[in-house]
């Protein structure tokens, strides 16, 4: 078995981090960009009636939506990066 040396990064707990941060980050941009309170982005999602959105606000936050999981594809592979390197 490898012996693991304290220096070592736990991968699998920043892939946990990076993962589980989306909600947040996805929040915090959509109410910034759509200058929306917290209360009001809540209540856009709990809508179950017609649409309260704009075509604009369904685009930015599908933009919104996929520069963050870009951004996060990046660090996943960045965290990969760092596990496979050799240990010598």
């Amino acid at each position: 078995m490898r012996k693991k040396r304290q220096d070592e990064a736990n991968a699998l707990k920043q892939l946990h981090e990076e993962i589980t941060s989306f909600p947040s980050l996805y929040r915090q941009a959509i109410c910034q960009e759509c200058n929306w309170s917290l209360p009001t982005y809540y209540r856009k999602i709990r809508n179950t009636g017609t649409p309260e959105l704009s075509n604009m606000e369904i685009k930015t936050a599908i933009n919104i939506a996929l520069s963050i999981t870009l951004a996060m594809e990046m660090k996943i592979k960045e965290i990969a990066k760092e596990f496979n390197k050799p240990t010598h």
